[in-house]
């Protein structure tokens, strides 16, 4: 179970969502695959449990629990023989929330299972609400029905999010099979983007995990600190640079992203136990 801690902005102004669908229904037995959809699909469990699987990655879920389907993702329902299985699902677009991709419920990195803990009983109501209005006041249905799943929205965002007077802050019930392809995509990140100016707070804000969290599960994984693994792809590369061009040590440092040539040359030689200018002067 991961820890996702990062600040986030919200203006209620960018949240006026397009509501698709709201429907129930009893799962079948037979596996139903859906592909990205290119809108926010949220999927709840009523009542017994089903498998679903998003982008490959499989979640047993069970009554209570909430399955977030990002606009991007293909899913699979593959219901569990020998009991009813009863699912919420609804669907909406043209929304922003907090500084999240557009569309976007939950970050990409996180996982895509929750299970509620806080607001179950007030969620279950306005569902039941949401098909009362529809059911039995036709003439409002559409202005009270979407009152209600503004509502519902709201609940969820509560659920989800922990807020206080500084921050919106991510829970941490949710699950994550995805811890290799979090450290692979930091790797990819930092390979291609060594020459920018990049620091834990960087990494953390743009992967939406605390920079602490960052820090150790990446040393966990590779046995060394992000930072550390981006300054050997800067010191490696600089070393190529001073053995092959005729950039001066200054016009190196700034290739690999330092703009003090001091500091540069401290960190090369802590490194290599010899001087940028010494290996120059070995391939002049």
């Amino acid at each position: 179970m991961y820890t996702y801690i990062h600040y986030l902005t919200a203006n209620p102004e960018d949240f006026n969502p397009k509501f698709l669908y709201a429907m129930t229904q009893n799962l079948t037995y037979e596996t139903q695959s859906y592909p990205s959809q290119g809108h926010m699909t949220i999927l709840y469990l009523l009542q017994g449990s089903c498998n679903y699987v998003v982008n490959g990655v499989l979640y047993h879920a069970t009554e209570g629990d909430m399955i977030f389907v990002n606009p991007e993702d293909n899913h699979k329902k593959i219901p569990l023989t020998g009991e009813q299985v009863i699912e919420f699902s609804m669907g909406f677009s043209e929304f922003e929330l907090f500084d999240l991709a557009e569309n976007n419920f939950i970050s990409p990195y996180m996982g895509k299972i929750y299970s509620l803990k806080n607001n179950k009983e007030e969620i279950n109501k306005t569902i039941k609400t949401i098909f009362k209005i529809s059911k039995n006041l036709r003439s409002f249905s559409s202005i009270l029905s979407r009152a209600e799943l503004y509502r519902l929205i709201g609940l969820i965002i509560s659920e989800l999010y922990i807020f206080d007077t500084n921050s919106i802050v991510p829970k941490t019930h949710f699950v994550s099979n995805d811890r290799k392809s979090i450290i692979n995509t930091i790797l990819r990140y930092l390979d291609v983007n060594y020459m920018k100016d990049i620091t834990l707070e960087s990494i953390s804000k743009s992967m939406f995990l605390s920079s602490v969290y960052i820090s150790k599960m990446f040393k966990d994984e590779t046995g060394e600190s992000p930072i550390n693994h981006l300054i050997k792809i800067r010191i490696r590369i600089a070393k190529s640079l001073l053995e092959t061009t005729t950039l001066s040590i200054r016009a190196v440092a700034e290739k690999v992203g330092y703009s003090d040539a001091y500091y540069f040359s401290k960190l090369f030689k802590k490194y290599y136990g010899i001087s940028p200018s010494k290996i120059r002067s070995k391939n002049i």
